[in-house]
This record gives C-alpha cells, structure tokens and sequence, in this order.
C-alpha cells in the first residue's frame, strides 16, 4: 500500500490529462479497499468529482508514514523564489554544516530557527502585524508561529529534505522526513525569544524538548497540536483525534 501511493501521489505517473488522474484516483480506491479492509471504507462522496475514504489510524506519525508521500513537500518555491530562496538555501546549508545525515540536518534547522527567531507578542496582540513569508522572517527574525513554521519548511526543502508546515486550529509546526520516517517539531515552542509589545527583542535560546516526539506525546500537547488536515498530494485528509479516524478526499 505503502509503495503503491508514493507512486500515486509523487510525480512518477507521467501525463496530467483527466482520464489519466481519474483512473489513478479509482485504482488507489480499489487497492486501498483491498490491502486495508479492516481500517479503511468508500463513503458516499457530495459529488461527481471526488470521492471520501474512512481510515483509521493509531496515530498521527503512522498516518503520515502511509500516506504522505514525501516528494509531494520537496518544493521549496512554495515557500520563496529567486533571489531570496537562495538566501534561504544558503542559511539552510550553514546551519547544517557538519551534519551527517537528514534526521541531523532536520533538527539543526529547527534549533537555528528556534534561537535565531523571536516571538512577536505586536502581533499576537493585534498591535501591529507583518509578513510570516519565510524570507521575511529570516530577515526580520520576528515571527508568530506560522512564520517559524514556514521559514523552518522552506529551509528543508531548500536542500532536499522534504518538510510540511502542519496547522491546527490554532498553531503550525512541523513535519519533517529524513529518510525513512517522518519527525515531528515545533520550532516556536522550542524558542524562547520574545519581540515585546514595547519593541525590544529579548534573547532567552532554545530548548529541544519538542523535537522528535512520538504520536501519543504530540496529542499530550494538547488542542494546539491537533492537526486539522493535510495534504497528502491527490488527496487531503481531515482528522478526527478523539475517534482516530481520517476522511481522505480523493479526486476522481
């Protein structure tokens, strides 16, 4: 199941024309109704162009690892172009010299972001708002949390390692995946820089706490880390955490 959707989600089916997407999207049905029988089921879809599928799922890391695939948040360009992606990308590489591998590169992204980052209390009071484009926030190192997100997202697409900005219904963080799993972290609530209502920016560094936690410690967090969907490429899945069940909307 695993293997058959990086195929269908990634860009390894060739050609964009709609009988070529219709018969993907009714083959990934078909085979998830199969190799899923006991977690998975077809709904009644609201229209003629897509359909809905029931999974359950033990936990958000383990939803991922099926069926996000990871090719799907290699674009950097989503984030920054030009010019400024090159900023971004260069940032990224300092931050991760000397590492040795993705899952090490990942966690050097979200410490430079972390204590190089400060929160933005103007902002989250309604005093003064500014952009969270990751650029932006590498330059201004002023944030909320959607800035932190992006701009640590940005950073790992920048050089290869694909990374998602997750929202709840109140906070964004990360997902990030080196490899063989995707790691869950939370680069604002690992800063613990302050940009005051009064202007000055208050350096207290970072901890690591929030990095790399399992599924059952990302639900301890809380309401805020409850991701509301993803998108998993052809499809978007929308979470139900208190009955662990996922509706995948799947275009037909």
């Amino acid at each position: 199941m695993r293997g058959f959707y990086a195929v269908y989600a990634g860009k390894s089916i060739k050609g964009s024309g709609f009988m070529v997407q219709k018969i993907c999207s009714w083959v990934f049905v078909l085979l998830a109704a199969v190799c899923m029988p006991d977690t998975m089921h077809v709904l009644p879809y609201s229209s003629p162009d897509e359909v809905e599928i029931s999974v359950s799922y033990s936990g958000i890391l383990e939803f991922l690892d099926v069926f996000a695939n990871p090719y799907y948040y290699l674009d950097a360009a989503e984030f920054a172009q030009n010019d400024e992606l090159e900023k971004i990308r260069a940032a990224a590489e300092e931050a991760t010299r000397g590492c040795t591998s993705d899952y090490e590169k990942i966690y050097a992204v979200m410490t430079y972001v972390a204590d190089s980052t400060y929160y933005d209390h103007l902002y989250l009071e309604g005093i003064e708002f500014r952009s969270q484009k990751a650029y932006d926030v590498l330059s201004t190192h002023i944030a909320i949390c959607l800035g932190y997100s992006d701009l640590a997202s940005a950073m790992l697409r920048s050089i290869g390692i694909p990374c998602m900005t997750a929202t709840s219904s109140s906070h964004a963080y990360n997902f990030a995946h080196d490899g063989s799993r995707w790691i869950f972290f939370d680069p604002t609530w690992a800063s613990y820089n302050t940009f005051t209502v009064s202007g000055e920016m208050l350096y207290e560094g970072y901890t690591d706490r929030y990095f790399d936690l399992e599924s059952e410690e990302i639900v301890n967090l809380g309401l805020s880390h409850q991701t509301v969907s993803v998108n998993c490429g052809q499809a978007t899945a929308t979470f139900d955490w208190e009955s662990h069940t996922a509706v995948m909307t799947v275009s037909k």
